[in-house]
């Protein structure tokens, strides 16, 4: 990830824009007519980058590298941090998708200010780039410098779900010599089932983990030693789906019009809503039914290869259970099904939150310079559960058509022993009187 400056951009594919991010790069010229600059004396000896997903539909993004200057001269130099360009597309327009969102840029500790630039058109990787954020940053003679980007960008999202932020690394060939070491942090929602990474020669992905507590996430580690990049590596994560349940234990999801739905199947379609993000049933039926008996483990997938791993895992509850991680299309379904039990005479007795629920994860922009974002320090909720989500869930193979899947839902038991109780009690009533 390094170019002879900072080099951060965001990158559109597909119908909905791809952010992307980039290591810094050194550049000549004025800042209308940059060309980049090669052959500096100055070695990239780490980077740690931490990339969270928020409930907004953004990545936090907290970047930090360490330079050293190999030679005994001391070196100014004019250091760019790029934006990707957008592409002229009626159909798919990237807007202002690839811009940064409250970008700040710190130098051994203090931050700097950053003045808008733009590369010329004999430059090198002149239409990849759009505008580059420039700074001046002084490497004395044998020492080290420290620099940091803290900025949020667009996340990403393909039909299926999948939601991800592409990083451009392939920039770090202008420095010299390979990059000494890259960390790459990144934290998903709780109830993500899946994980997956590209990554270049060099780079590994570790086993992701499921971190419960008052703010719940998932975590994985991509880290290696002496890079020299060529491409780019991307990060994503898929989220639980009422699909992802459904479709192991057989249950019908084609449910016709939602005015026709009986009491049995809107129960039960609210429930799958309420296990696809992870909500802590009581009933240990329901909880053996969605989430089974066991801890839910990541297990490598068995089309994954060595520079596109993708880890997968069954859905689990979580006890700090937050209503911000339903989706915009989940509470949409909800207020349709509720409206349908009403017309019914009957209700989902949905079990009770925990006593005290987490509070609602902050969208608010990255914290601020004092914090750490080591792999040790504990991080922000990163519940990316959007209420303004975007993109098409209707991607599910395999999906069964078969049946009204009213049986089923009794084995569960509590709910619906609950419903019929109070329908048959109002049906009493309604003969008596």
């Amino acid at each position: 990830m390094t170019t002879s400056g900072w080099f951060w951009a965001a990158l559109c594919a597909l119908s909905v824009a791809i952010p992307a991010h980039a290591n810094d790069t050194a550049f000549r010229g004025a800042p209308a007519d940059l060309v980049l600059q090669k052959g500096l004396p100055i070695v990239m000896k780490s980077e740690d980058i931490a990339l969270t997903a928020t409930s907004d539909m953004h990545w936090n993004v907290v970047a930090k590298y360490v330079f050293e200057n190999d030679s005994d001269t001391t070196h100014q130099v004019q250091v760019g941090f790029p934006e990707l360009r957008c592409w002229n597309d009626d159909e798919y327009p990237c807007g202002k998708s690839r811009q940064f969102q409250g970008l700040e840029t710190f130098v051994d500790g203090k931050q700097v200010s950053l003045a808008r630039g733009k590369l010329a058109k004999r430059a090198e990787w002149a239409a990849y780039l759009g505008t580059i954020w420039l700074f001046n940053a002084e490497f004395p003679a044998r020492g080290t410098v420290q620099v940091e980007h803290r900025y949020r960008v667009v996340s990403s999202e393909y039909s299926n779900g999948m939601r991800f932020v592409d990083y451009v690394i392939r920039t770090g060939s202008t420095w010299k010599s390979s990059i000494g070491s890259a960390r790459f942090t990144v934290r998903v929602p709780p109830y993500s089932l899946c994980v997956h990474s590209t990554l270049v020669p060099g780079l590994t992905m570790g086993q992701p983990r499921v971190v419960d507590g008052p703010n719940p996430y998932v975590e994985f580690v991509v880290e290696g030693q002496n890079l020299e990049p060529h491409k780019d590596v991307m990060f994503g994560f898929r989220a639980s789906s009422d699909y992802d349940l459904a479709v192991p234990l057989g249950i019908d999801l084609n449910r016709g019009a939602y005015k026709d739905l009986t009491a049995d199947r809107a129960i039960e379609t609210l429930a799958l809503i309420h296990a696809a993000r992870g909500y802590p049933f009581r009933s240990r039926a329901l909880r053996e039914r969605f989430y089974g008996k066991g801890e839910a483990t990541f297990r490598l997938a068995k089309d994954s290869g060595p520079e596109s791993p993708t880890f997968e895992r069954a859905a689990r509850g979580f006890s700090a259970f937050d209503r911000s991680w339903f989706l915009r299309e989940d509470l949409e379904m909800t207020k349709i099904l509720e409206a349908r039990l009403t017309e019914l005479g009957a209700a989902f007795d949905a079990p009770d939150p925990p006593a005290e629920p987490a509070p609602a994860p902050s969208a608010s922009p990255l914290p601020p310079a004092s914090v750490s974002t080591s792999a040790t320090a504990p991080p922000s909720s990163p519940a990316a559960a959007p209420p303004a989500t975007r993109g098409c869930r209707c991607e599910a193979p395999g999906l069964s058509q078969s049946g009204s899947g009213r049986g089923m839902w009794l084995a569960a038991g509590a709910s619906l022993v609950a419903v019929r109780r109070r329908t048959n009690r109002k049906s009493a009533a309604a003969n008596r009187s």
